[in-house]
């Protein structure tokens, strides 16, 4: 499953963890994504692994927006159920 996300400027998504494993890559700013092994500033351009059930966030300290397009395997059921109204 593709996922689309913006992340505005200064804002974050809070430590969680879903049991999909999440990739992806950065295709606009940066973010840093804080996972068990510590904080890691992601770039444009680069990409990042996330394996099932490891507890992550990312917070957008950089000027202006970011985008990401995430990888989920497999696909998330909220997200599915969200698209359908």
């Amino acid at each position: 499953m593709l996922v689309l996300v913006e992340i505005g400027e200064g804002n974050s998504i809070p430590i969680h963890s879903h049991p999909h494993e999440q990739m992806g890559i950065c295709l606009k700013g940066s973010a840093d994504f804080e996972t068990e092994n510590g904080v890691t500033t992601v770039k444009e351009g680069e990409t990042y692994h996330i394996p099932g059930n490891e507890k992550h966030g990312v917070r957008n300290p950089s000027k202006g927006g970011a985008t990401f397009l995430d990888i989920f395997s497999p696909p998330r059921e909220d997200y599915l159920a969200k698209a359908r109204g």
